[in-house]
């Protein structure tokens, strides 16, 4: 016949179980809530970082190539004066890079609107995964962020 005491040990170690498992649920919550913070940060720095470079490229590279075709339209402007007059040696040139100019443009505009929609961003896409999930990577969650910061 069981003692009487042992109904209130069993209750006290399911109680005491109890009260651990929702301490590792919250724990878990918490270090979850962290590690996507964290994620976001590591992403906002590398989306920062490549935002920077191509700034840092562009206002390179803008000025150089803005210098190369000046001087390209100067030199075809200088072998046509041999054949016609200086006004019309301008003129010619200023059609063509008009033309190259209007081409363009309707390229990309042709192009902007054949794109449809905008893509998702990694970032949507990572915060829209649940708990535990992955996203189209393979990758939960945690995973992502220690490569990312892995050095």
């Amino acid at each position: 016949m069981p003692h009487a005491e042992e109904p209130d040990l069993r209750t006290e170690k399911a109680h005491e179980s109890v009260w651990s498992a929702l301490a590792r649920v919250i724990e878990s919550g918490q270090q979850l809530l962290a590690d996507r913070i964290e994620l976001g940060r590591v992403q906002m720095e590398q989306a920062l970082e490549t935002s920077l470079v191509k700034a840092g490229f562009l206002l390179a590279g803008v000025p150089l190539g803005l210098g190369a075709w000046c001087v390209m339209n100067a030199a075809v402007v200088l072998l046509l004066i041999g054949t016609v007059t200086l006004p019309a040696a301008l003129l010619l040139v200023g059609v063509v890079n008009g033309a190259i100019a209007a081409a363009l443009l309707v390229f990309g505009l042709r192009k902007r609107a054949s794109a449809g929609a905008p893509e998702e961003q990694p970032e949507t896409r990572a915060a829209a995964t649940r708990p535990g999930e992955s996203d189209a990577t393979g990758l939960g969650l945690r995973e992502q962020a220690r490569r990312v910061t892995a050095p």
